[in-house]
């Protein structure tokens, strides 16, 4: 039954605080093995590619709890660029993570319980000065380790050297993330549909250096010739993610937190109040509960002086008795 907690029932909302994404041409044959039924590679001309994101992400957390509550964490993940025909004839573009490592073990244990990510606990380390962005990751065993800088000073940028693009207008379309990540759901043969909503979305090419990147020199990999196609870079970019699921498994789950799901999405505002707002209801209800429970225990055993003596306040009634006197 985990596969049910998978399906990203929550609409999620960050803070990307920095992202830097590298996106590497590869032979389409390298990397067609890496997809799930249902999914097809992005390709342009011969090549299929696969992203690098290392992003710094602030406030993590469900879109109705309030943002000082999320999650601060770095994540570098490896992505293949897919596409996906839904059940309803649509085309759409986007992401199949492979690995995600990030340097926060809450984060670990909680996307790898929640998602198919794959989250690894990794040691990062993230330089920024006005000149440069640089990026060192440490692994288990090494099999992801990244070491990368970034010249971010905006001075004169040129594609890599062996890019497939002729110029960044066409590098821009292969630039993560897309507007959909790609989830495959085994147990009912279904692709998970996540759909990622931007704002202030404005990546710029920037000329890097990448010193080692282990992924990569996997066999598959290295045999292959992957080669640095773009790389951008983004700063201060809100995020939030909302997923749906195609296939089989789209008539199954827990129809307990399905419903109250979109429960709190039909009245998402009330509930973003609830957790913001310094004001609460909560004392009025308490005392209508209280005056229940009295009427309740008096019905059938006791006169109206009796039950107003026990349900107003000693110096109302106090008051009450003396002027009737």
């Amino acid at each position: 039954m985990r596969h049910l907690l998978q399906r990203h029932a929550l609409p999620i909302a960050a803070h990307l605080e920095a992202s830097l994404v590298l996106a590497y041409a590869l032979p389409a044959a390298a990397l067609q093995p890496l997809l799930p039924p249902g999914l097809t590679l992005d390709t342009f001309g011969d090549f299929g590619f696969l992203a690098v994101a290392l992003v710094e992400t602030r406030e993590l957390r469900p879109a109705f709890v309030p943002a000082k509550l999320g999650m601060n964490f770095f994540l570098s993940g490896y992505r293949v660029f897919t596409r996906y025909k839904t059940t309803a004839g649509r085309t759409l573009r986007g992401l199949r993570i492979l690995r995600s490592d990030t340097d926060k073990l809450s984060m670990q244990l909680f996307g790898n319980l929640l998602t198919h990510y794959h989250y690894e606990r990794s040691r990062c380390h993230v330089q920024r000065t006005e000149q440069s962005y640089t990026v060192e990751v440490r692994t288990p065993g090494g099999r992801a380790d990244l070491s990368v800088e970034a010249d971010v000073s905006q001075q004169s940028v040129s594609l890599p050297a062996g890019s497939p693009f002729s110029d960044f207008r066409e590098a821009r379309k292969f630039a993560g993330p897309l507007p959909f990540t790609f989830d495959y759901e085994r147990e009912t043969n279904s692709i998970i549909r996540v759909e990622g909503v931007r704002q202030q979305w404005n990546p710029r090419p920037v000329n890097v250096t990448v010193h080692k990147n282990a992924f990569l020199e996997q066999d598959r990999f290295r045999s292959a010739g992957a080669v640095l196609a773009n790389s951008f870079f983004l700063e201060n970019g809100p995020y939030a993610w909302r997923a749906a699921l195609d296939g089989a498994g789209a008539k199954y789950g827990i129809h307990a937190l399905e419903l109250f799901v979109r429960t709190l999405k039909q009245d998402l505002s009330a509930v973003e109040a609830a957790v913001t707002e310094p004001w609460s209801n909560g004392p009025v209800e308490g005392h209508i509960n209280r005056l229940k429970m009295l009427k309740r225990q008096m019905y059938g055993r006791a006169g109206v002086e009796l039950l107003r003596a026990r349900l107003l306040p000693e110096s109302v009634f106090s008051s009450q008795l003396l002027h009737q006197n």
